[in-house]
């Protein structure tokens, strides 16, 4: 009797050990695809900001051309400040195509329309 005693406490106890294992690699598993989320959002959030620097330049050089009344750097510039606003847009209320969330906190320039 004592033995069979035993022997239920045993398997009671594999038991408890299976399920906290269990939530343990379901844990495991959430986690993971919480990080491997957030590093392809962070990714895409530095080619973001990376491609606004270099528009950003180009902006200038394309409005010291067209200052200089050169008509194709007028089309050029118009072409780099809509797509400098389309990735300020990304960047402030998120891209769903990507799957992309809004930054964290709000970008302090918005363009002037």
């Amino acid at each position: 009797m004592i033995a069979s005693t035993n022997k239920i406490a045993g398997n009671k106890g594999l038991m408890i050990q299976g399920f906290l294992l269990l939530i343990f690699l379901l844990a495991l598993g959430i986690t993971f695809n919480y990080i491997a989320t957030a590093t392809t959002q962070d990714k895409e959030y530095i080619r973001l900001a990376g491609e606004q620097r270099v528009l950003s330049q180009r902006i200038v050089k394309d409005a010291v051309e067209a200052s200089s009344a050169n008509v194709e750097a007028f089309k050029q510039l118009k072409l780099t400040k809509n797509g400098f606003e389309q990735n300020l847009t990304y960047l402030n209320d998120g891209n769903p195509e990507k799957d992309l969330p809004p930054t964290p906190a709000p970008i302090p320039c918005k363009p002037s329309r």
